[in-house]
């Protein structure tokens, strides 16, 4: 809809983004951009040897190197990678159908099979979900399991360790990363072998590697209680490495493993942590986890030791916290604690587990505990979930929440009861939006951005059954009998939870479906697949399970952050508006100082934002061969799509993307409304990707920082420009400032307007006098999509450094890299200013404003112009 009035106005201005790759005002390295700059700007002199730099300097815009910052507003340093080592496969559109949000996973399991509670065997494979799906009707596919590899054969020590009878440790543990750097998961087992008490470490490649293991011998390991292994990348370099947790009688001790794929690891002696006990002869037993929990590419490690004292009719236990900065800080301790938070009184976890995860859509890692507050062997017991969510590091780990979740299982028989000593924790991203869900035990948690800390998703619970049921008399829930997943397992993009149970004989499967009407509660959430499993075991044996998630074949694409990969890069000047002086006259006693153009906001006291058009920067990705060309193909669709996401958390958190300003042209001249985004570049590596021949090239991510959004007199706006740059001219407007005959008759507007379409209000007869006549067009839905004044293009757009991006489109959908919207009322306004008495008579005039969207040098722009009757 749109509006007129004669009325008073005070302006708005807006803002642009607008996006481009390429190449070095500061820059930390990377590729070369694309060769010729192009020719220097007009106005005579040599060519400069940018262009578009030189542009900017004369129009104002300072291109000078600065910091960038992270959003805390903090200053980054320069080897800071805020996107990640690895870049994050997140994807903007929760609950899409092809979301592409997470990498298609492989399981990595140990099947141990008992005669009684005596284990007698046990396979160690890769399996993978394979046609897993859910129709358009609603009908689940479970799909079939595929063995990938069996490698039971030699690997003896996959076995449980039958004289290991406690509920909390064991004496073998797998991990699985990418340990050197080819893009694909390799799978690594630390164990104690049983035949000669030598603590081993078994290797083997991935997939394109046929598997091939190298055992490399560590240390005695006699004395070794317990064992964990976690891969992840320490350094930022693109490649996991391996840490230990070694739990003995009295201590625990953090390895650091040094070595390669292809050849032999070993402990480094000058990294090792030592971690005492809290309580004397207690069993210690340990939950790790890594993520990014400071803007550096190294991740960090968060860990807890559990204590367990006791027996089984009356065990009690203590859980202490422990989160180290990333390797290149010297793997300093950051934070520690006992696992406890006042929760109407203080409540204190008598076992724990940690995951490291973003539920508050920031772009870091939050620590998320969630511990036992009792170890309940009778069925009376109390049995409940102590959930704490601490903040990243740049927040000093704030507490977000803390709750106490009861968990009940009914049925216990009093006879053989449950024994409840464990609490899992898992945090998926359940809808593929790069934002991660929280699992403990049966209950499901919403992520932080959506809903209160600690809120429990509606309708979506792992059914209780599933830890315990009927037949499980005397079953234990510990570390020794069940473990808990999250890992797209069935190919579609978001996370799927999966419960290890050893009396189970499947593993299931669960998640959210983009088809929302399945499941019980209609809402997507349903069993989505499993995973066979031996279920033959009584309570008295162990499984100890192992079950992993690895990412071994070439099913998605992998990225890592390239070296020196950091550029900051300005945009050409992108026209927002061009703003015709009123039609006023010289050399007659006219009020000249009011003849003005506004373009902005309607009339206020102050700003509102909600009267705004609003221009905006968005993240933008493409991959850089030789040039700059978009994602072509679904994969890369998909690709380009998650990078974007997890990006476009960090955006807007550490730069203003959008502004109010008021843009006043002067007295008789014409202006020219401009904008230069500012980019932060990032490079990634395509180190693995199911077209190969995308291998090897470049993954640009481009970050907006806060627009440079300014106003120049028109001629002083042409002449800046390069010479095969399009200037505004009498391609846009015919007047020459204060000749009125020079303007738009009716017949022109009309013209115009035949061809451009748009809005006018008017005529207004000049005043008398020394005040002014002001005409406004205030424009709310024409300026959204498909309106009279909609803006929707694409075209090839310049940088300082010569490069430039093709395919850049300007639009309203959430994929456009400029996104153009309106508030509830936008204005176009001319003043003019009242003709004195004694030229009144003879030089009085009628005029009129109207505005529309014209093509101009491949772009779209606002045109505000008048006419003269």
């Amino acid at each position: 809809m749109s509006t007129a009035s004669v009325a008073r106005c005070r302006p708005f201005a807006a803002v642009v983004a607008l996006v481009a790759t390429a190449v070095v005002l500061a820059a930390c390295g990377g590729p070369a951009a694309p060769s010729d700059p192009g020719p220097g700007p007009g106005g005579g002199g040599p060519p400069p040897e940018d262009p578009i730099a030189a542009t900017l300097e004369t129009l104002g815009v300072d291109t000078a190197a600065s910091p960038r910052k992270a959003p805390d507003g903090s200053t980054l340093g320069d080897d800071d990678a805020p996107l990640g080592a690895s870049a994050s496969l997140g994807a903007p559109t929760p609950f899409s159908a092809e979301s592409g949000a997470h990498p298609h996973m492989e399981l990595v399991i140990a099947n141990p099979e008992y005669f009684g509670s005596t284990p007698e065997g046990t396979s160690f494979e890769v399996r993978k979900i394979v046609n897993a799906a859910v129709t358009p009707t609603g009908d689940i596919e479970p799909g079939s399991e595929e063995v990938l590899a069996d490698l039971s054969d030699g690997n003896d020590w996959a076995l449980p360790d039958g004289t290991h009878t406690n509920q909390f440790q064991t004496r073998r543990a797998v991990a699985a990363g990418d340990l050197d750097g080819d893009g694909f998961d390799e799978i690594a087992a630390i164990f104690v072998d049983p035949s000669d008490d030598v603590l081993k470490l078994r290797v083997f490649d991935d997939a394109e590697a046929g598997f091939t293991a190298r055992t490399s011998s560590l240390g005695a390991g006699a004395s070794i209680r317990g064992l964990a292994l976690i891969a992840y990348d320490a350094n930022g370099d693109g490649r996991d490495g391996l840490t230990a947790a070694i739990s003995y009688q009295d201590r625990v001790e953090l390895i650091v493993l040094t070595g390669s794929v292809s050849g032999a690891f070993t402990i480094d002696a000058d990294t090792i942590t030592t971690l005492e006990p809290q309580i004397e002869g207690s069993i210690l037993y340990v939950r790790m986890d890594a993520g990014q929990l400071d803007y550096d590419q190294g991740l960090e490690l968060g860990v807890v030791v559990n204590e367990a004292t006791g027996s089984s009719s009356g065990a009690t236990g203590l859980a202490t916290y422990y989160l180290f900065d990333d390797a290149n800080a010297g793997r300093a301790l950051m934070r520690s604690g006992l696992v406890q938070a006042n929760v109407g009184g203080i409540v204190t976890a008598a076992a724990a587990d940690i995951k490291l995860a973003d539920v508050d859509g920031d772009g870091l890692d939050e620590v998320i505990l969630a511990g036992a507050t009792n170890l309940a062997t009778s069925c009376g017991d109390p049995f409940a979930a102590l959930m704490i969510a601490l903040d990243d590091a740049p927040r000093e780990f704030a507490q977000l929440g803390a709750t106490v979740e009861s968990l009940l299982y009914q049925n216990c028989p009093n006879y053989a009861a449950w024994k409840r000593l464990f609490v899992f924790l898992t945090t998926p991203d359940l809808d593929g939006d790069g934002v991660h869900e929280i699992v403990a035990n049966h209950v499901v948690f919403d992520n932080f951005v959506d809903a209160a800390p600690f809120t429990r998703l509606e309708d979506v619970e792992i059914p209780r059954s599933a830890f315990f049921a009927n037949q499980d008399d005397g079953q234990y829930m510990s570390l020794a009998t069940m473990d808990m997943i999250a890992a797209d397992v069935t190919g579609d993009g978001r996370q799927n939870v999966l419960l290890y149970h050893q009396n189970r004989g499947t593993m299931p499967v669960w998640g959210i479906s983009a088809v929302s009407s399945i499941g019980a509660a209609g809402n997507g959430w349903a069993q989505l697949s499993e995973v066979a499993m031996p279920g033959t075991l009584n309570p008295g044996g162990t499984a100890r399970p192992i079950v992993v998630p690895a990412d071994v074949d070439l099913d998605g694409p992998v990225l890592k952050y390239g070296a020196g990969s950091h550029e900051l890069i300005f945009t050409e000047p992108l026209i927002i508006a061009a703003m015709a002086t009123p039609p006023c006259q010289e050399g007659i006693e006219q009020n000249h100082f009011y003849c003005v153009t506004r373009f902005g906001q309607g009339t206020s006291t102050g700003t509102d934002a909600s009267l705004t058009v609003s221009i905006t920067a968005g993240v933008t990705t493409g991959i850089d061969a030789t040039v700059n060309v978009p994602f072509v193909g679904d994969v890369g669709v998909q690709m380009r799509n998650t990078v974007t996401a997890k990006a476009s958390t960090w955006a807007g958190a550490a730069y203003t993307v959008r502004k109010t300003i008021v843009y006043t042209a002067g007295s008789l001249e014409d202006a020219v409304v401009f904008t230069s985004i500012p980019y932060d570049v990032y490079r990634y590596d395509i180190v693995s990707h199911p077209d190969p021949e995308l291998v090897g090239m470049q993954v640009v991510v481009r970050v907006p920082r806060e627009p440079v959004t300014m106003i120049a007199e028109r001629t002083f706006f042409n002449d800046a420009l390069p010479s095969d740059a399009t200037p505004i001219g009498s391609n846009v407007f015919d007047h020459t400032p204060g000749d009125l005959s020079s303007y738009p008759s009716v017949s022109r507007k009309n013209q115009l307007r035949s061809q451009h379409g748009g809005i006018e209000f008017g005529p207004s007869g000049v005043g008398q006098g020394g005040g002014d006549t002001e005409l406004e067009i205030a424009v709310s839905t024409e300026i959204s999509a498909g309106g009279s004044l909609a803006i929707e293009y694409e075209k090839t757009v310049e940088a300082t450094g010569g490069g430039a991006i093709a395919g850049y489109s300007v639009g309203y959908g959430a994929e456009a890299a400029l996104t153009i919207t309106s508030g509830s009322q936008t204005t176009y306004t001319g003043v003019v200013g009242s003709i004195s008495a004694a030229d009144f008579a003879e030089h009085a005039y009628s005029w009129g404003i109207f505005t529309y969207v014209q093509g101009v040098g491949g772009q779209q722009i606002e045109v505000i112009n008048f006419w003269v009757e």
